[in-house]
């Protein structure tokens, strides 16, 4: 049950699907440049692994990889920035911040790289630090709303009240975010009455948030509104959360790594932040290995399947694309994006009944998502197979997803078997939705003249 609701999320990262149910694959003309070329050795890398897979091999495969394009490009600052993101990944922050601070040595304009620093020592408790790489990050790019709500807590941490609160406000009134964090700047300033109306913004953005409530039962006390406290401490207790401060700590505290499947979703990073190194120095071939070990490793890495479905796009390789993607639905059976993703591609390359399975695979993978019978019935009216059968996908879709385009499927569906008057319930379906829908107007019209 727990891998049908994963899988469902997966889903709901679709885009658009076209006419024929295919997913429009982005189109991206990669950056090529005849420098750098990677060495030999890189070329002849094995796709085959030796190690099992465990956490421990699938570690040392991230900081192999990592290190390979680092030898490559020593002088490439996203080398070194991938370098300080796995060894951060991998809890060693200390190297981390060696690899960030040779990534700026190399680039100082890197807002992005004071950010994680930040983040970084942040977690570490070292506040001055973080202040001063979110003054940095802030000096390159003052438009970062996360960066100055982060330099407005280090600022708190540190007792410098007033410039806290000067930061915080500044960041919530360019981004509508924050308020908790200057609420609680407000309450050590002993401006009661302002925590209290910053505590009950946040709480009006997320009412599940029960640190505001309790922040507004302190402010409630403070401000001599005992039943009012009383209130907040009940909508606190409702959500059983901690107290805060308990929280605030943990937060702080560096994120462990922790499971063969969080291991997993690190290495994909390594050889996806490796593969677009190894495109932006024109090496496109080694690319496109890498991410393709990428998404053998995840399941769950959608990164890499977006790159190779936009190289194999621009290149016209959809037959290799299919080859592909038939391998990692063998090597992930469960994984319904990839099943779709080989649907789509089969059905450009007119493999009917491929497609089909693909799709239908879809449908048994994630039975509460519309888009694999949305697909199906696509398929169906597109081929002029099976419709009967279509009738049940299509009353499927419209199930799961009631608009105007799936009543329209449907009603297409039934006009084609001579269900006329199931076409039309349909059809009136969809314009009671969207009166204005051409395609079913023109559609009704035909079927009423033709009663």
């Amino acid at each position: 049950m727990a891998s049908r609701k994963r899988q469902s999320k997966r889903l709901l990262r679709l885009v658009g699907v076209v006419s024929a149910g295919i997913l429009a694959l982005p189109i991206v003309s990669p950056v090529s440049r005849a420098t750098d070329p990677a060495p030999d050795r890189e070329e002849r890398h094995e796709n085959a692994r030796s190690d099992p897979l465990t956490v421990e091999a699938l570690t040392r495969e991230a900081e192999e990889i990592v290190a390979r394009v680092l030898e490559a490009y020593p002088r490439d600052a996203n080398a070194h920035a991938l370098m300080g993101k796995m060894r951060y990944l991998h809890g060693n922050t200390k190297e981390a911040e060696k690899s960030w601070e040779r990534c700026l040595e190399l680039d100082p304009d890197r807002a992005d790289i004071y950010e994680t620093l930040a983040k970084a020592t942040w977690e570490k408790g070292e506040f001055e630090r973080t202040a001063a790489a979110c003054r940095q990050a802030l000096r390159i790019d003052p438009t970062m709303p996360g960066v100055q709500i982060r330099l407005g807590r280090s600022l708190l941490e540190l007792g410098q009240i007033e410039e806290a609160i000067a930061v915080m406000e500044q960041a919530v009134s360019r981004s509508g975010s924050g308020h908790y964090y200057l609420a609680q700047a407000y309450m050590q300033s002993k401006a009661y009455e302002k925590a209290r109306d910053s505590f009950q913004r946040a709480v009006e953005k997320h009412p599940d948030n029960a640190q505001a409530y309790y922040g507004l039962a302190l402010a409630s006390i403070r401000l001599g509104q005992p039943e009012k406290a009383r209130q907040y401490q009940e909508a606190f207790r409702k959500y059983g959360v901690e107290d805060p401060e308990s929280i605030k700590a943990e937060k702080r505290r560096p994120k462990q790594l922790s499971g063969l499947a969080r291991e997993r979703s690190t290495t994909a990073i390594a050889y996806v932040g490796a593969a677009d190194i190894h495109r932006h120095h024109g090496n496109l071939q080694q690319a496109e290995r890498l991410w393709q070990k990428a998404a053998l490793i995840d399941p769950n890495d959608s990164a890499s399947r977006d790159e190779l479905l936009a190289l194999y796009e621009h290149s016209g390789r959809l037959e290799d694309a299919r080859t592909f993607f038939e391998q990692l639905t063998q090597a992930q059976p469960k994984n319904a994006l990839d099943h779709f993703h080989l649907g789509n591609l089969c059905t450009r390359l007119n493999r009917r009944d491929e497609a089909e399975q693909a799709y239908l695979a879809v449908t048994r993978l994630a039975p509460d998502r519309p888009e694999g019978y949305e697909a199906l019935v696509q398929l169906y009216l597109t081929t002029g197979w099976k419709l009967p059968t279509a009738k049940a996908s299509a009353s499927r879709a419209v199930q799961l997803r009631p608009t105007p385009r799936n009543y329209f499927l449907l009603a297409q569906v039934c006009t084609k078997i001579g269900d006329r008057a199931d076409a039309l319930t349909a059809l009136e379906q969809a314009l009671k939705l969207d009166p204005d829908n051409v395609p079913c107007r023109r559609l009704y019209g035909e079927l009423r003249k033709a009663g």
